[in-house]
C-alpha cells in the first residue's frame, strides 16, 4: 500500500508532554533541543505505548519501548515559538527512554517546512523517517522524494534535514529532476529551501523528455 495514498482519519487530539503540547492538530513546544519526558496525563488518540505482559513473558528493555504512540496525525510543530514544519503520517512513535531520545515514524512521513513568513519551502515524503532530539536531526529513508519552490525534484534512500546547521545532505546516490534534464550524482549538500546545493560526485546529466521541446534543442551540459 501506498501510504502517500492512503486517506487517513485525522482526529482531534488532546494530551500533554513535558516540554510538549498537542491540540487541536497542533503541536506546540519548547526547544527541539529538549527530550520528551511522559506524564500520566494522556488522552484521545496518544496512549502508552508499554503494554501488561503475562508471568513468563519476556520483557522488553524499557529503552526498547515506545514510550508514547499515536494514529492518524497531521500537526504543526513550532520550535522556540516558530512553527518549523508540518508532519503527516499513520503511526508516530516516541523513544524518550533510549540512550539517544527519538521520534519513529515507520509507515511514511510527509514532511513540510517553512520558510520565516510561513511559505511551505521543501516538501519531503519518505517510506520511514526518524527525528533525532538532542541533535535536532531528521532523517528520511527508503524511497525519498523531495520537491522545492523552483518545481525540482529530489529522489534518492536516505535523506538528511540538520535543523541546527540549516542544511539538507546525503552520501547516497542522488537524482535531480529539472525542467530539461535529469542530473545524477553520489554525495548531495544543500542549503535550507534546496536552491542552492552541490553534488559531490556528478554521475551523468540526461536530457528530459518533453512535448514542449519536440524538434527543438536541449541542454548538453549544466551552467
Amino acid at each position: 500500500m501506498d501510504w502517500r495514498k492512503h486517506n487517513m482519519p485525522l482526529r482531534e487530539e488532546k494530551s500533554i508532554v513535558k516540554g510538549y503540547r498537542i491540540k487541536n492538530k497542533q503541536l506546540i513546544t519548547a526547544p527541539l533541543k529538549i527530550a520528551v519526558a511522559v506524564v500520566s496525563l494522556l488522552m484521545c488518540a496518544i496512549s502508552c505505548g508499554n503494554k501488561n505482559t503475562s508471568f513468563g513473558e519476556v520483557t522488553t528493555p524499557r529503552e526498547k519501548q515506545a514510550q508514547l504512540s499515536a494514529d492518524s496525525v497531521s500537526t504543526l510543530i513550532s520550535d522556540s515559538g516558530i512553527t518549523k514544519y508540518r508532519i503527516s503520517t499513520i503511526r508516530w512513535l516516541i523513544f524518550d527512554k533510549s540512550k539517544e531520545p527519538y521520534w519513529f515514524f515507520p509507515k511514511g512521513l510527509r514532511f513540510e517546512k517553512f520558510d520565516t513568513v510561513f511559505n511551505v519551502d521543501a516538501t519531503m515524503w519518505a517510506d520511514t523517517a526518524i527525528f533525532y532530539q538532542p541533535r535536532n536531526l531528521w532523517e528520511f529513508r527508503g524511497n525519498v522524494e523531495v520537491s522545492n519552490t523552483q518545481d525540482e525534484h529530489f529522489s534518492t534512500t536516505q535523506f538528511f534535514w540538520d535543523n541546527n546547521q540549516e542544511r539538507f545532505y546525503t552520501e547516497k546516490k542522488i537524482r535531480i529532476r529539472q525542467a530539461d534534464k535529469i542530473i545524477e550524482g553520489i554525495g548531495f549538500e544543500s542549503n535550507s529551501s534546496l536552491t542552492d546545493y552541490t553534488i559531490k560526485h556528478p554521475t551523468g546529466i540526461f536530457p528530459t523528455e518533453s512535448e514542449d521541446l519536440v524538434g527543438g534543442e536541449k541542454d548538453e551540459k549544466v551552467d
